[in-house]
């Protein structure tokens, strides 16, 4: 009976092995599982493919790998908190193994394996995101800069014709803040002729 019942909870064991590990290596993100000595435990698939460092180089490695060594103190709290059981994030820039400059989005994430705390780090290259924040924001940028250099009185409309902005030869124009006239539907351009 004793036998029967160390073989089922050893099958149930090696179920739960295989679950993780399949879930482990099926993901598109990075992951390196580190346990409550800041050591790498594992690390998928993925993390191979994006970082270009084989499994065999970092399995066993205390410290940061792609994130900048200024960081180690940083990640190591952070690895505190979630070994307290709170989920943790940041956004940093890295450096994969060939030395291709990263923008990294890092969260951690507690978990428990074999009884033990530890933390799964999921990893994802934002580094297309943050280059296409920077353009958006550049455009909005030269945008502003030309609206507000215009000479012409300018006036930005919603879908229901309500003022979004107006620009400073409008305010110069029309004698009206551009406080004042966000949000409105009328057509009067100056406080006169309201």
């Amino acid at each position: 009976r004793d036998i029967s019942a160390r073989k089922r909870a050893e099958e149930a064991l090696r179920r739960s092995e295989e679950q993780y590990r399949s879930i482990f290596n099926a993901s598109a993100d990075g992951m390196v599982l580190r346990d409550t000595d800041f050591r790498v435990v594992d690390v998928n698939a993925a993390y191979v493919a994006l970082t270009g460092y084989a499994r065999n180089e970092v399995v066993g490695r205390v410290g940061t790998i792609t994130t900048p060594p200024e960081l180690e103190e940083t990640m190591r709290a952070l690895h505190r908190r979630a070994l307290a059981g709170e989920r943790v994030s940041i956004e940093t820039r890295g450096m994969f193994k060939d030395g291709t400059p990263v923008e990294l989005e890092i969260r951690g994430v507690p978990m428990q394996r074999d009884g033990e705390p530890h933390v799964l780090y999921i990893g994802r290259d934002i580094s297309a995101r943050k280059k296409a924040e920077e353009a958006l924001r550049s455009s909005e940028e030269q945008y502003r800069s030309i609206f507000n250099a215009a000479q012409d009185s300018m006036v930005l409309r919603d879908a229901d014709f309500r003022i979004v902005d107006v620009n400073t030869a409008y305010e110069a124009t029309s004698g009206r803040k551009r406080e004042e006239v966000i949000g409105l539907e009328d057509l009067t351009l100056t406080r006169n002729s309201a």
